[in-house]
Order: structure tokens, then C-alpha cells, then sequence
């Protein structure tokens, strides 16, 4: 963030390893799969990295998280905003959402399910969910992903930004105080985090480089090689 870097996504290990979800197969997922499957629908949205970027720039938001629903059966569970409060339930990360300014909504939906489900209805549900949990200002409901399966499973990854991070790094910095305790005593970074940068050490390939060079400069005396005579004993 100080470097001004990308959009970043921030997930819990933690929040990761206690979720478990089912896969579009209906197959348990849980860990690290999931954050595979994830990734996976992101990359399925072509868009995705330009649209996230500007929704990033314009709020100046560098930091996202995710609330995630996966292999969801519409069969089972009647309505979006039911999947919606099944994944609230189980956060990819521990943040206040009522704090959340921006929101980007992606939908991952069985062809079949095209007409049920068109994005005018996405977008009436999805505002329906946030109208008491968040005053968004954006939401941004793309084009959802159609997939040619004939199950009735879901996949919906609302990628939450722009909330308060005080609390979180506030807790962030007392689980790594005796670390950064010691790397300021040792000189490595100042009190609020500011790298110390220290100079450059000559490497191993460098000295040894540094050496040949000066062996290569330094003159060579010459000298003629020695005669080498072999004493004889004479016998009588």
C-alpha cells in the first residue's frame, strides 16, 4: 500500500482453512481448493483485472475481499439471497462489512438457469441484500459467466472493498509487536514501518569477479627458468 502497489485481495488463512463448500460437481472443497476454485472463476471473467482496476482507482480502493458461495443448488435453496446469507456466514476474511464503499459482483450460473436468473434480476436481489447491511457507493454486477453443465449449482464471488481496516491491522500489529520490536532495535525499519534500506553487499560472484580483474592488471614478471644439472658421483 505504501508503494502504491495493485489492487490487493485480502483472504484469512484461517477464515480459508474453516470454510468448506461443495464443488460444482457437488463434491466437498475446503482450503486451499477453495481459493483455487476461486481464482479459477476469476480468470474465467476476461474483464475482471481492467474492471477491478478502475473500480479500484476511481474509489481509491486498493483493498478487496471476498464473500464467496460456491456449487450453490438454486434447487435447495430457493433464492439468491439465501446463498448470499450462506456465505456471510462464512467470510474469507473478518471485516465489517457495514464499512464496505464498493462492490463487485461476479456469477458463475448453469445455462439452463439464463432466463430464471437474468442480470436485471441479480441486480434487484443483490440491492435488496446490501439495503440494510451496507451503504455501497458502487455496485458492480457484471455480465455473469455461463457455463454449459446441466446441474442447477451457483457460484458467486462478491469481491468487497473499501472497508474500515483500523481494527483488523490494529490486530495485525500486536500478534507481530515482538517482531517489529526487534527489527527496529536492529535497525531494519522505523516505528511506523518505513524500510530501512542498508547498502548493497558485494556478493560472492561479484568478489570473486573483482578478484580475476585485478589478477588480469597486475603485471607478470618474467623470468628464464632455472638449468636444472644433476650432480654425478664418480666411483674409483
Amino acid at each position: 500500500l505504501r508503494n502504491d502497489a495493485s489492487t490487493v485481495l485480502l483472504l484469512d488463512r484461517d477464515n480459508l482453512d474453516r470454510y468448506e463448500g461443495v464443488s460444482r460437481k457437488g463434491e466437498p472443497i475446503k482450503g486451499n481448493i477453495v481459493a483455487n476454485h476461486l481464482v479459477n472463476m476469476l480468470l474465467a471473467k476476461e474483464t475482471l483485472v481492467a474492471e477491478i482496476s478502475e473500480l479500484s482507482r476511481i474509489f481509491n480502493s486498493k483493498l478487496f475481499t471476498a464473500l464467496f458461495v460456491t456449487g450453490a443448488s438454486y434447487k435447495i435453496y430457493g433464492s439468491l439471497e439465501n446463498m448470499l446469507n450462506g456465505g456471510l456466514l462464512k467470510p474469507l476474511l473478518t471485516f465489517d462489512l457495514s464499512s464496505a464503499a464498493v462492490l463487485y459482483v461476479l456469477f458463475r450460473i448453469p445455462i439452463g438457469l439464463k432466463d430464471q436468473l437474468s442480470r436485471a434480476k441479480i441486480e434487484l436481489a443483490i440491492a435488496s441484500w446490501f439495503e440494510d447491511k451496507a451503504k455501497l457507493q458502487s455496485t458492480y454486477i457484471t455480465e455473469p459467466v455461463y457455463t454449459e453443465d446441466m446441474s442447477d449449482r451457483i457460484d458467486i464471488a462478491l469481491l468487497v472493498g473499501g472497508f474500515d481496516t483500523t481494527k483488523m491491522f490494529n490486530n495485525f500489529e500486536k500478534k507481530v509487536e515482538a517482531l517489529k520490536n526487534q527489527a527496529i532495535a536492529n535497525g531494519l525499519i522505523t516505528a511506523d514501518w518505513q524500510v530501512l534500506v542498508e547498502p548493497e553487499k558485494e556478493t560472492d560472484e561479484a568478489k570473486i569477479g573483482s578478484e580475476q580483474l585485478s589478477q588480469e592488471r597486475t603485471p607478470v614478471k618474467s623470468s628464464k627458468p632455472k638449468k636444472r644439472t644433476k650432480k654425478v658421483k664418480s666411483k674409483k
